[in-house]
C-alpha cells in the first residue's frame, strides 16, 4: 500500500493529511504488510531472532509515527481530541500487531518453560524417592524397584543425563539405607533371642529353686517331727514303767497329736507350695505386663520420631522453596544449603524446628 510520504519522513508539513481520522490506517496497514509477509522458523535460533527483529521493527515504525504526531498535536490545540484518538488507536493497533507476530514465539517459549518445568518436576520426584528414611528394609527394597522401573528416555531430552544421574543417586542411597536396615532387624532379630533365652533361663532356675526349697522345707519339718514322736514315744515307754497305764494312754494320745503334726506340717508344706506356685505366676504376669508396656513406650517413641521426621521435613521444604523464590537458587542448592543449615554447619544460623 502507497504511503503519502515515507514513514521515516513525516515532517510537519505533511502532518495534516496523515494525523486525521483514518489517517494513518495506511501506515499501519502497510507495516503489517512488512511484518506478516514471512514465517520463520521457531525450531531455528535464526527464526526465532527473526520474529524479535520484526516485533522490535513494528515498534520502531510505532515510534516513527507516533513522535511527529505528539509534536503535531501540540501545535493544533483544536483538534486534540481527534488527533488523540486516532493516535491511540494507531497506538493500540501497533501493539495488537506486535503482540499477534510475536506470539508464535511467545507461545513457544511458555511451551518451554512448561516442558522444562516439568522434567525438573519429575527429576526432583525421583531425588526425593532417595532421601526417604523407611522403617523396614523390605520397604526401601521396595522403593529402589520402583526407581528401577522408572525410564530415562528421550523425553528428558537436554536433562536426560541429569535424570540418569538423579536415578542413580537416589538408588544408590536406597540401597545403603536397605543394606542398614537389614543389618539393623538382624542384630535386633538376633538381641532379642538372646534376651528371651536368657530370661526364660532365669524363670526356670527360679521356678526350679523355689521348689527345692519348698520340698527341702516340707521334708525337714516331716523328719523333725517324725524324730519328735519317736523321742516322746521313748520317753513315753520309760515314764510307763513307773505308770504303765497313765503312760500308755498319755504316749497314745501324744503319738496321736504327733501324728496330727506331722500331717499338718504336711498340709503346710503343701500350701507353701501352692503359695509358690502362685508368686511365680504372679512374677510371670508382671513380666508380662511390663513388656507390654515397655512395647507401648517403644511404639510411641517411634511415633514421635516419624512426626518429627515429617514436620523437619516440611520445614525443610518451606526453607527449599523460599531460598528458589527469593534468592533465585537452584533446587539442588537449596538442598545443600539447607543440609548444611540442618547439621549446623553454618556459624550463627540456627533452623528451628
Amino acid at each position: 500500500m502507497s504511503l503519502p510520504v515515507e514513514i521515516d519522513n513525516i515532517d510537519q508539513s505533511k502532518a495534516p493529511e496523515i494525523y486525521k481520522t483514518g489517517g494513518l490506517k495506511p501506515f499501519i496497514e502497510h507495516i503489517r504488510e512488512q511484518v506478516t509477509g514471512e514465517v520463520p522458523n521457531l525450531e531455528t535460533d535464526a527464526g526465532r531472532k527473526r520474529i524479535k527483529s520484526l516485533a522490535a521493527q513494528v515498534s520502531r515504525s510505532k515510534t516513527a509515527v507516533e513522535k511527529p504526531g505528539r509534536e503535531y498535536l501540540k501545535e493544533i490545540k483544536a483538534l486534540p481530541k481527534v488527533v488523540e484518538t486516532e493516535l491511540r488507536e494507531f497506538v493500540r493497533a501497533c501493539d495488537a500487531l506486535k503482540e499477534e507476530v510475536r506470539k508464535p514465539l511467545t507461545d513457544w517459549e511458555n511451551a518451554e518453560k512448561a516442558r522444562v518445568s516439568d522434567i525438573q518436576a519429575t527429576i526432583s520426584r525421583i531425588k526425593d524417592a532417595g532421601l526417604i528414611s523407611y522403617e523396614h528394609s523390605a520397604q526401601a527394597s521396595k522403593a529402589v524397584d520402583d526407581l528401577l522401573a522408572v525410564v530415562i528416555g528421550d523425553s528428558f531430552a537436554e536433562f536426560k543425563a541429569e535424570a540418569a544421574l538423579a536415578k542413580d543417586e537416589a538408588i544408590g542411597l536406597l540401597r545403603q539405607q536397605v543394606d542398614e536396615l537389614a543389618k539393623q532387624e538382624v542384630e535386633a532379630e538376633k538381641q532379642a533371642k538372646l534376651q528371651k533365652e536368657v530370661e526364660e533361663k532365669a524363670r526356670i532356675d527360679r521356678e526350679e529353686r523355689l521348689k527345692r526349697e519348698a520340698r527341702e522345707q516340707a521334708e525337714r519339718e516331716h523328719q523333725e517331727a517324725i524324730a519328735q514322736a519317736q523321742r516322746d514315744k521313748e520317753a513315753a515307754e520309760i515314764r510307763a514303767i513307773e505308770a504303765e497305764d497313765k503312760a500308755k494312754r498319755e504316749a497314745e494320745e501324744k503319738l496321736a497329736k504327733q501324728q496330727r503334726e506331722a500331717e499338718e506340717a504336711k498340709q503346710k508344706a503343701e500350701q507353701a507350695e501352692a503359695e509358690t506356685r502362685a508368686r511365680i505366676e504372679s512374677e510371670t504376669k508382671r513380666k508380662a505386663e511390663q513388656e507390654a508396656a515397655e512395647k507401648a513406650r517403644v511404639e510411641a517413641e517411634e511415633k514421635q520420631r516419624k512426626e518429627n521426621i515429617e514436620h523437619r521435613k516440611q520445614i525443610n521444604n518451606a526453607i527449599v522453596n523460599a531460598l528458589i523464590e527469593s534468592a533465585g537458587l537452584t533446587l539442588l542448592d537449596a538442598r545443600n544449603t539447607v543440609k548444611a543449615l540442618a547439621q549446623g554447619k553454618v556459624p550463627n544460623v540456627e533452623v528451628k524446628y
